[in-house]
């Protein structure tokens, strides 16, 4: 069905129904077309609510012989690709920001085809490009987890409030550990589920005491702002309650072995392995060149958030974004 094309006895068909006052789904059950593709046909061929059959079939024959144009990616927009590769924007990011900003229409696939032309240099961008996740492989190390003992105050993430669920204020924030090469190192992440605003902190272990330290650090200059909390059960965040008392918010704990559950810091910490892939010894980097990726990441346009960046949205702030990607063009 995918491969046919509306012909012209097909939109007498149309106009036919049409006039008998069916709607659009009926008339797209009875002559085998999608919903969609009815919807847009009688809109693009209606005058007054009258679709006109043999109108519709004139202009399907004319945009068939109209060649199909193919943007041409200048020098300026070659530019502008390889910056904002660097900076770790997508391609879908780029042109949204092209769009809405430079009012240049380019789409993500035409990038997505300009980086894998099979040229020379053009393999340098191409492993710039998001990768499919590795497969796992299966730890030696098992992970610990926080006692279940008697009397456990615990709250999981099915009592959690639906403000927090439904991602309507600034603050709910979900928290985790990045294990580097042999167990060795660490990275602790934090993400808010609104505005996806991530920060991060390189740790020298995995104690319950440096992680609770490390996140009073990161979030106590932020405490008026953060309402909740969510984490897993692993006993690096077995100091839970006292991180709860002194920054005054909500703490939840999603269920065992259920990390789709944090969805957000999942996704967050598959965007820092792009650039710390497994067995990254975190030891090892630097961590202004670590705090410098983090910041790039709350400056990238999100698809999530309508094309904003974290940044401006967590500290309601105008985007440096724009401004970095201007030198470009």
């Amino acid at each position: 069905m995918s491969n046919r094309q509306l012909t012209l006895p097909i939109r007498y068909q149309i106009s036919m129904l049409w006039k008998m006052g069916f709607k659009k789904k009926e008339i797209a059950e009875e002559v085998k077309f999608h919903p969609s593709t009815i919807g847009r046909e009688i809109k693009r061929n209606s005058r007054e609510d009258i679709y006109d059959p043999e109108r519709a079939q004139k202009f399907a024959n004319m945009r068939r012989k109209m060649p199909r144009t193919r943007r041409i990616i200048d020098d300026s927009l070659e530019c502008f690709i390889e910056v904002s590769l660097q900076l770790g924007d997508t391609p879908e990011q780029m042109s949204a920001y092209l769009l809405s900003v430079e009012g240049i229409k380019l789409s993500a696939q035409s990038i997505y085809n300009w980086i894998k032309e099979p040229l020379k240099g053009r393999e340098k961008w191409q492993k710039l490009l998001p990768r499919a996740k590795a497969s796992r492989k299966a730890m030696n190390k098992k992970k610990t987890y926080i006692n279940n003992k008697k009397g456990d105050s615990r709250v999981f993430i099915g009592d959690r409030l639906k403000v927090i669920n439904n991602r309507r204020r600034i603050g709910d924030l979900e928290i985790d550990l990045i294990v580097g090469k042999n167990h060795k190192s660490f990275v602790l992440t934090i993400c808010d589920r609104k505005t996806l605003y991530t920060m991060a902190a390189i740790l020298p272990d995995q104690t319950a005491d440096t992680v609770e330290s490390k996140l009073l650090e990161l979030l106590l200059p932020y405490k008026d702002k953060i309402h909740s909390i969510t984490s897993d059960n692993g006993s690096e965040f077995s100091n839970w309650k006292s991180v709860s008392t002194k920054l005054g918010c909500k703490y939840y704990f999603c269920n065992p072995y259920h990390s789709w559950e944090r969805g957000t810091i999942e996704n967050t910490n598959g965007i820092i392995r792009r650039n710390y892939p497994k067995k990254t010894d975190f030891n090892l980097v630097d961590e202004k060149e670590f705090q410098f990726r983090i910041d790039l990441m709350n400056f990238r346009l999100r698809k999530r958030i309508g094309f904003k960046t974290p940044d401006e949205l967590f500290h309601k702030r105008e985007s440096i974004w724009k401004t970095m990607r201007k030198i470009a063009l």
